[in-house]
């Protein structure tokens, strides 16, 4: 087999072929890691909202559920009846002790 010079402008042409995708690859690749750790960084700041507002979320809920409570009609009433018979109790003793004094 001879080596001439068209086999070799040939293996060199192939050579920087073999090069220069080597480097375009690199340096796609480079963007594309560059790309993931933006990604990446955006993806825990919205993690960390989330949390934020998951936690406020939460404490949205209790307040809600101690106003449910708060409001329920049977509780209303039941707290109304049981102050109304300590306004009465009040009154007789009120009286008891006006009756005592005399």
């Amino acid at each position: 087999m001879e080596i001439d010079a068209r086999l070799l402008l040939t293996l060199a042409g192939m050579g920087a072929s073999i090069v220069s995708a080597f480097v375009i690859v690199k340096t796609k690749l480079g963007a594309v890691i560059d790309t993931l750790r933006d990604v990446e960084q955006r993806l825990r700041a919205l993690d960390t909202r989330l949390d934020a507002v998951d936690v406020q979320v939460n404490s949205v809920n209790k307040s809600l559920s101690v106003y449910k409570d708060m409001f329920n009609p049977k509780e209303r009433d039941a707290a109304s009846r049981e102050l109304e018979r300590h306004k009465i109790e009040i009154a007789h003793l009120r009286e008891d002790i006006s009756e005592l004094r005399k």
